[in-house]
């Protein structure tokens, strides 16, 4: 690597920790810190529904259709949400909060709450987390499996907060698959840049619904590192903390 590309690439360090500094100092100013921020500062960006084969991203002054979304996943963490049928009507505001949800997959807050999966106090997991048992008769969960994705967008270089990004439970399959292939070749998440399009599929009732396909697309320079890097220590104040998105996907259409 030449002493020019070098140089280069810590200006652009440089540039993006001054950038960060500013943030905190806003955040500071306006939220009393870090702490005082709540997770919905964070952009929402939903895998559509339904025969759906665009992501909807919202700009700073109107809202673009595109086919793939590239970005690092700088944190990512599993969580699941219930709805009790009675709150499963579609036609009933969507912004609903689940009855129970869980932040780790592993033990639920609400009703029933408790364990989600067999522990060892607690051989037999949470009936609602068990396949089969689906309100609408399905072979899935009542309780859905969730995984949060915080992805980093290189074409969004003037926002330090990564966007949040809610697999439903189709999608996270090929997330695990994904992220099993990075692991094998030794490179974390958030040492890559990832391209997430959308794949059509069919339920058994024939009907369309979308996947989210997970693909490479490069190593992630050492500008793009740093900055996920510094993301991730600041995620790391309030991330674990991120209330469940009550627009999580009531259905599985798998």
């Amino acid at each position: 690597m030449s002493t020019d590309v070098i140089r280069t690439d810590q200006l652009a360090i440089e540039e993006f920790q001054n950038k960060l500094d500013m943030f905190q100092e806003a955040a500071e100013a306006n939220s009393g810190g870090v702490h005082g921020m709540t997770p919905f500062n964070l952009q929402r960006i939903k895998v559509p529904s339904g025969e759906g084969r665009f992501w909807q991203v919202q700009a700073l002054d109107k809202i673009h259709a595109t086919e793939q979304l590239d970005g690092i996943i700088v944190m990512w963490r599993d969580t699941r949400v219930y709805w009790p049928k009675s709150q499963n009507d579609p036609s009933l505001d969507s912004k609903v909060p689940p009855a129970c949800s869980s932040t780790d997959a592993i033990v639920g807050v609400g009703e029933p709450g408790g364990s989600c999966v067999p522990t060892g106090t607690n051989k037999e997991p949470c009936p609602f987390a068990k396949y089969h048992s689906d309100q609408k008769g399905g072979s899935g969960q009542a309780c859905k499996a969730v995984r949060q994705l915080f992805l980093m967008r290189p074409d969004e270089e003037d926002s330090l907060l990564p966007d949040l990004i809610c697999l439903p439970p189709t999608s996270v399959r090929p997330c695990i698959d994904y992220f099993n292939a990075l692991t094998v070749r030794s490179q974390p998440s958030y040492a890559v840049v990832t391209r997430m399009g959308l794949e059509k599929r069919q339920n058994p009732a024939k009907k369309d619904y979308s996947v989210v396909a997970f693909t490479k697309l490069r190593d992630c320079t050492r500008p793009d590192l740093a900055k996920a890097n510094a993301i991730r220590a600041l995620l790391g104040r309030f991330g674990r903390a991120v209330i469940l998105d009550p627009d999580a996907p009531k259905e599985q259409e798998g």
